[in-house]
């Protein structure tokens, strides 16, 4: 599947090891990741390098609302507050309510921030799966996520 894969950049890379872990068991099941900048920072750096101020911030931003259109699904590790998550999850969560797209959503946060308040618009979010993950359970989560989305695929076809 093409994934879209979400992290925080601009606002903290507290939680970049566990972007790669997921981003790496996306990897090993097979899946394409459409955005292997927001793991590998060096990426990130040369997108759009003729590009300076406004500009630049524009082409990222139309090119990832295009990686958002083209991909299958979205996975967004949210344990560190990022306007740019948030942004890209609503942009998917409108298509979603009008009827846009039919795009599978998962939220992951760090297990180590369960005990810790978290946005009610990201566990509150009806149109996404909410887990808490570790470098552990994380191939565990995404196996069972990516059989969920079989399994709805397949009774819509039925129906």
């Amino acid at each position: 599947m093409k994934v879209y894969l979400a992290g925080s950049m601009s606002a903290g890379r507290q939680f970049a090891q566990g972007l790669q872990a997921i981003n790496d068991a996306l990897i090993n099941m097979g899946n394409e990741i459409l955005t292997p900048f927001v793991v590998d920072e060096e990426l990130n750096k040369h997108r759009f390098p003729e590009l300076s101020g406004v500009e630049h911030a524009r082409a990222i931003f139309e090119d990832d609302l295009r990686r958002i259109e083209e991909s299958d699904i979205i996975i967004a590790e949210v344990s560190q507050p990022s306007t740019g998550v948030g942004l890209e999850i609503g942009f998917v969560v409108g298509s979603l309510r009008s009827r846009d797209t039919e795009k599978s959503i998962l939220l992951l946060r760090h297990r180590s921030l369960e005990a810790t308040r978290n946005s009610k618009l990201v566990e509150g979010n009806i149109h996404a799966k909410f887990l808490y993950y570790d470098s552990e359970n994380i191939e565990g989560i995404l196996n069972s996520f990516f059989s969920e989305i079989q399994e709805s695929k397949i009774r819509r076809e039925r129906e």
